[in-house]
């Protein structure tokens, strides 16, 4: 099944486009807000003391994200792009530029450990946005994906647009959705595209969901500190419960193999180059 079909890639779109009728209460230089917090996340600035992110902080460029192990967050950019980071997560903001006149603008974000999925706003169809980890990087336009990096590399799980993941090796371009491709080393090659298996989209989806008793910072479960100095924001309810149930709907249907949808079979290409 195409990941994601006209109907799906619409439902995204509607989302997300909600999304731009919110106001942020926040200071100039924020480039987005936390959308849903769990206990505990941090954020640190340059300069500034750690702080611990709440249901609406503001986030800016440069700021490192760091999730505890039950921590988890989701990032909403005022491009629309969201960014969920799963537990145990070290995530930063390098660059992030974003000129609303002509929707068009740059994102550069590193994972330096755990889990996150990024669902692209109007930057990446510009072709914005850049995801990096200590050994690839990822190109994605117009796209969504997710990507892990641990101690044995990173794995990237493509889930629509397109993306090229590269190293001083070489590279690879999916435009494939339900397809992954994994990095063992900064100076060992991405490997060929192969499709995402059950076990692994489960994984993903469960370290990217809120866990028992956690609400997402909507109501608080007692678990973990708060801070006051927080700013009001009015946020779309259920944002990460909708992205879960797209992707987990969708993938579900590219293992099965199942065609119900009315779209035409995607294009498959795939590239790869070494040096």
């Amino acid at each position: 099944m195409p990941i994601f079909n006209s109907r799906t890639a619409a439902r995204i779109s509607a989302l997300l486009a909600g999304t731009a009728l919110f106001t942020l209460n926040v200071q100039a230089q924020s480039v987005g807000t936390a959308a849903a917090v769990n206990p505990t996340t941090e954020g640190v600035r340059p300069g500034q003391a750690i702080r611990v992110l709440r249901l609406g902080s503001d986030i800016i460029s440069n700021e490192r994200i760091n999730t505890s192990p039950q921590g988890s967050t989701q990032i909403l950019f005022v491009d629309k792009t969201t960014l969920n980071i799963g537990p145990g997560s070290s995530v930063v903001i390098d660059q992030y530029v974003f000129n609303p006149k002509t929707d068009t603008g740059q994102a550069a974000i590193t994972l330096g450990k755990g889990i996150m999925r990024f669902v692209g706003g109007e930057i990446s169809h510009s072709g914005g946005a850049t995801l990096k980890t200590p050994v690839a990087t990822v190109g994605i336009r117009g796209g969504m994906g997710t990507i892990e990096h641990t101690a044995d590399g990173t794995i990237y799980l493509h889930h629509y647009g397109s993306a090229t993941i590269s190293n001083s090796c070489g590279s690879v371009t999916i435009n494939r959705p339900g397809f992954s491709t994994s990095v063992g080393g900064p100076n060992q090659c991405p490997t060929d595209p192969e499709k995402s298996t059950k076990p692994a989209i489960d994984r993903a989806l469960a370290l990217l969901t809120s866990g028992p008793g956690q609400s997402g910072g909507g109501t608080f479960t007692g678990q973990g500190p708060q801070t006051i100095d927080t700013p009001t924001v009015d946020l779309p309810p259920d944002l990460q419960k909708d992205l879960d149930d797209l992707v987990r709907e969708a993938q579900q249907d590219v293992v099965t193999g199942d065609q119900h949808y009315d779209d035409p079979p995607p294009s498959c290409t795939f590239s790869c180059t070494g040096n």
